[in-house]
């Protein structure tokens, strides 16, 4: 039986799935959300997209990060500047804060783009690398080929934009899957009552 929750989705390995096992994951768009976090909003943390982020200007080291999508050509395999700041601006605070511990990989799922192209960027930020860009799915009331709403409730059936942290593993209705912890009160933290998780599907692959 499949996910009721978060309808279609991605294609996975088990090699995927291990190596991005408790590394900080990231679902973003350039569209504003629907929902918006009032909590996040008097931190003064987010953006217009929900996502947690700093108004400060990046650090030298922060600075670097931030110039790895020129020069990795993020642009040529479809990830939008917008989110990649976006991205790295809420990992960066993430650290800052200790919600998160590995520096190293962040996994960005672009929702700017459609699901027919690939839009999940798994980056090495220290080796200054791209490990994997495949297709990802997403919520079946989130929109067709574009998710467009977006959404914290359980039963609504759409995906939850914001910064999460990659759980455990375990063998599921989908194979082997991937638990998701949402970091974002109000945006995503209702991730385990919905059973959002990452796991492969035959529905979604590079033929469809």
């Amino acid at each position: 039986m499949r996910n009721p929750v978060f309808g279609k989705f991605i294609v996975f390995s088990s090699s995927l799935l291990f190596f991005i096992l408790h590394l900080p994951f990231v679902f973003a768009t350039n569209k504003p959300i629907v929902e918006v976090n009032p909590v996040l909003l008097k931190m003064e943390y987010s953006m217009p997209t929900g996502l947690i982020a700093t108004k400060s200007k990046p650090t030298k080291p922060e600075s670097i990060v931030y110039n790895l999508y020129d020069s990795l050509n993020l642009n040529l395999i479809g990830l939008s500047k917008n989110v990649y700041d976006m991205a790295i601006t809420g990992f960066n605070y993430l650290l800052e804060t200790g919600k998160i511990s590995n520096s190293r990989f962040i996994s960005i799922v672009d929702f700017s783009q459609p699901s027919s192209k690939k839009r999940l960027f798994v980056i090495d930020l220290i080796n200054a690398k791209v490990v994997f860009n495949t297709y990802v799915a997403h919520g079946v009331n989130s929109g067709k080929e574009t998710a467009n709403v977006f959404s914290n409730r359980p039963g609504s059936n759409q995906s939850s934009l914001g910064f999460y942290e990659t759980s455990n593993t375990y063998i599921g209705g989908n194979g082997y899957s991937l638990r998701l912890e949402g970091l974002e009160p109000g945006i995503n933290d209702n991730a385990n009552r919905r059973a959002i998780v990452m796991h492969g599907a035959d529905y979604v692959n590079e033929k469809l």
